[in-house]
């Protein structure tokens, strides 16, 4: 109870900074904000950014001097914490596919030498349509150095032959022992009675490939889903142990998870 309490008032401390000094860092462009994700506001964008902070610190053992990795890191929306939490000690290295976006955050956190943000050219139907359909040589060339990395609603949009090597590279990025959180749909025999019964936002009804199912045939990166044993298979055979998993809001309404989507 101790240390929840005490992460509670880092929380609070670092977010109380983040209101106050946070839209700096953030694009003023309403236009931006909301096409990057489903934001409405600069608010709405801290409020998230606080719900995905709050599982960092009480899920891995972060720390202000920790080495992060923030792969998908949009419009910047987790760099505005960390600003406010990490020490010079630390630092924070944002990955990105929308070039526009990466661009945007190097100009907002230019004065701040413990920040960088790297564009990836990696090809997705939705949000980067011209990048490079190969995975073969994913340019994340990180040293393995990172203590704390995370992909937030990142593999809910990745399909199998994309999921794979860039789980891969992010591994390679971490420090022995280091850890990882990742966002994903999972599916299950429990989730499948709560989809059959309606208690569920997503359906995942159209099968893209084996353990592998998207919510829209159209645009299948918009929403996908695995079987557990198949989001466990990718992650360990990218050398990564599973330590625990929390289901997610879109399929346990009634619980109490922490996250719109499941965490491991």
């Amino acid at each position: 109870m101790s240390d929840y309490i005490a992460n509670e008032q880092v929380i609070e401390r670092v977010m109380e900074k983040a209101r106050i000094h946070g839209a700096q860092f953030l694009p003023s462009d309403a236009n931006r904000i909301t096409a990057a994700g489903p934001f409405t506001s600069i608010d709405h964008v801290l409020a998230e950014c606080e719900t995905s902070f709050r599982q960092l610190v009480h899920l891995t053992h972060l720390d202000p001097s920790s080495r992060v990795l923030d792969y998908g890191s949009g419009i910047g929306r987790m760099a505005v914490p960390f600003k406010f939490f990490l020490s010079d000690a630390g630092d924070y290295v944002g990955v990105d596919i929308m070039k526009e976006a990466v661009e945007g955050c190097q100009k907002r956190f230019s004065g701040e030498a413990n920040f960088e943000f790297r564009h990836i050219n990696l090809y997705n139907k939705m949000y980067n349509p011209q990048g490079s359909a190969s995975c073969e040589d994913l340019p994340i060339t990180l040293p393995r150095s990172r203590d704390v990395a995370f992909m937030f609603s990142i593999a809910t949009h990745l399909l199998p032959g994309t999921i794979e090597p860039v789980m891969q590279a992010v591994s390679s990025a971490l420090r022995p022992g280091g850890e990882l959180l990742v966002s994903f749909f999972l599916l299950n025999a429990r989730v499948r009675e709560a989809i059959a019964a309606g208690r569920t936002t997503r359906t995942f009804a159209h099968t893209y490939s084996d353990g592998v199912c998207v919510d829209v045939k159209e645009t299948p990166e918009g929403a996908v889903a695995y079987e557990d044993s198949e989001a466990r298979a990718v992650l360990e055979q990218a050398g990564l142990e599973i330590v625990f998993t929390a289901p997610g809001k879109w399929s346990s309404p009634g619980g109490l998870p922490i996250c719109h989507q499941d965490l491991i």
